[in-house]
């Protein structure tokens, strides 16, 4: 009598399960600023420009924002980006670049694998980051 209540406890208990496990959301993963982090390229997006290598680290520094590196050709292809101080993740995984005043400069939204494009308020034109490497 024991065994056969036993069994029917664990096999009432083996069909919950289940049920149980469709009712809790699973959120997918994400891979937060660490994952994000990496090398670009920065271009405008008509390809008038040759572009630049931009550097994006999941290191912090002011502002609560993480640490953004230029190549040198940057600044003379594109003179305002002499103002980036930093970058932080979108709430729609994008890539907000901001100034070293912590002003937001760039919000790029994810266009399609690896590609994030934005607008430079300076300007109006659309601009580009290309992830070229992890």
């Amino acid at each position: 009598m024991l065994r056969r209540a036993l069994a029917v406890t664990a096999a009432a208990f083996i069909l919950a399960v289940p049920v149980l496990a469709e009712d809790v959301p699973n959120p997918p993963p994400t891979e937060g600023v660490e994952g994000m982090a990496g090398q670009f390229a920065f271009n405008q997006a008509d390809g008038k420009s040759r572009g630049c290598a931009v550097i994006l680290y999941d290191e912090a520094v002011a502002n609560a924002l993480y640490k953004v590196e230029l190549a040198d050709d940057c600044t003379s292809q594109f003179e305002f980006l002499k103002d980036v101080g930093g970058w932080d993740r979108s709430d729609d995984d994008g890539i907000l670049i901001f100034t070293k005043n912590g002003d937001q400069m760039f919000h790029f939204s994810p266009a399609q694998d690896a590609i994030y494009r934005g607008t430079f308020d300076g300007d109006k034109h659309e601009y580009y980051l290309e992830r070229t490497s992890g």
